[in-house]
């Protein structure tokens, strides 16, 4: 083996020299294309401020527009409601769709929604629209007793509305005087519109209520329950009085309820006589 370096394969100086040349070539270029893209840059920088300083100066233009329009929004709002407010006073009725119920200057409390043949429509009480507008006025909710609204409920919203287990029977035994089925009131006479006999709401409970969920005695508890709520929410509209009930030779007294004829009842009829049914005793 030889003791001297092969120096075949090692480039030689001008090999060397031409490629420093090469590389010094390449990072000029290198240099001049990150010159260029520097100034590119800086340009785009500009640009930028520009945009955003042209941003701000729309931003504050649009908050001054926006200040400008909700400063008239807010007016002509107000002329607006002044106007419906004083329309109302005079007995007007408008259409709830146009009505911001209480931004309207009225009392609160005073203004009441109804219900026309073309809709539903804002009032104050008692007010009938001069210009007859909207049809025919149906009952408002507002002006119904209280047993009456809790009757025209469905029996979901009534299980959810009503506060006692009185107030629910007593709302179902309402709704049962217009029932087809299972009417459990009967006409009277001299006087008397309709009666229903405290055993026969014994056993109209315990048929609404389920006979296997209710025995005799809890039944008889609720049937008083009945009737103190009946009295409560038809704002005492009812008469309870003691009548005579003889069966199987036994002769006893129990509660009876009343309608009376004449007696004010929103949106029913009260005038003229009921049918005659015989064997009713007071």
């Amino acid at each position: 083996m030889s003791a001297h370096p092969d120096t075949t394969t090692a480039p030689t100086n001008k090999q060397l020299a031409a490629e420093l040349e090469q590389i010094r070539n390449r990072l000029e270029t290198v240099e001049a294309e990150n010159e260029e893209l520097r100034k590119a840059n800086e340009q785009k920088d500009e640009r930028i401020e520009e945009l955003e300083a042209r941003v701000d100066e729309l931003e504050d233009e649009q908050e001054v527009k926006h200040a400008r329009f909700d400063a008239a929004t807010d007016l002509n709002d107000d002329r607006l409601n002044e106007l419906m407010a004083r329309e109302l006073e005079k007995g007007a009725h408008l259409p709830a769709e146009i009505v911001v119920e209480f931004d309207l200057p009225i009392k609160e409390g005073r203004l009441e929604k109804i219900q026309k043949d073309s809709g539903e429509y804002y009032r104050l009480p008692e007010s009938e629209d001069p210009l007859a507008r909207g049809g025919s006025t149906n009952l408002a909710h507002a002006d119904l007793l209280p047993i009456q609204q809790l009757a025209q409920m469905d029996d979901d919203m009534l299980d959810r509305t009503a506060k006692t287990k009185g107030d629910y029977l007593a709302a179902r035994l309402w709704q049962a005087r217009d029932s087809e089925v299972d009417n459990p009131w009967k006409n009277g006479c001299k006087g008397v519109r309709e009666y229903i006999d405290a055993s026969e709401i014994k056993h109209w409970i315990r048929r609404e209520l389920g006979r296997g969920a209710v025995d005799d005695a809890y039944a008889k508890k609720l049937v008083s329950r009945t009737i103190g709520a009946m009295k409560d929410l038809t704002k005492d509209r009812i008469v309870v009085s003691k009548t005579k009930s003889g069966r199987s030779g036994v002769t006893s007294k129990e509660r009876r309820v009343k309608i009376m004829e004449g007696t004010e009842i929103p949106g029913e009829t009260t005038s003229g006589g009921g049918d005659e049914t015989a064997g009713v005793h007071e």
